[in-house]
């Protein structure tokens, strides 16, 4: 079904840096229809699961990589680092400097 197709799209790391726009539109049905299908099918919507799935990959990268933040919120589809540290304090109650000090192998 569709629905597996988008979320497969959604979680190839090599379409982190796309728009949902352009994601969705290798489905044939409306955005908004989409939209309002995949909240009732997942429970949340397609902008929230897209960046969950983002910030995961990120959160991944940071205990498994000696890529800098900047790299890794570029790698993930952000352009503005600032915002990008903003949101992952938001998901994760800490800075992503913190989170890989604290939960990487790499610190040690």
């Amino acid at each position: 079904p569709w629905i597996h197709k988008l979320m497969d799209e959604m979680n190839s790391i090599e379409n982190m840096t796309l728009s949902l726009d352009e994601i969705c539109s290798k489905i044939p049905i409306s955005r908004v229809h989409i939209n309002r299908l995949f909240r009732k099918e997942i429970g949340m919507s397609l902008g929230r699961y897209f960046t969950t799935i983002k910030f995961k990959y990120a959160a991944c990268l940071l205990c498994s990589s000696n890529l800098n933040v900047l790299e890794i919120a570029s790698n993930v589809g952000y352009s503005s680092l600032s915002y990008f540290n903003k949101m992952f304090k938001r998901i994760y109650n800490c800075t992503p400097k913190e989170y890989r000090m604290n939960n990487s192998a790499l610190a040690q």
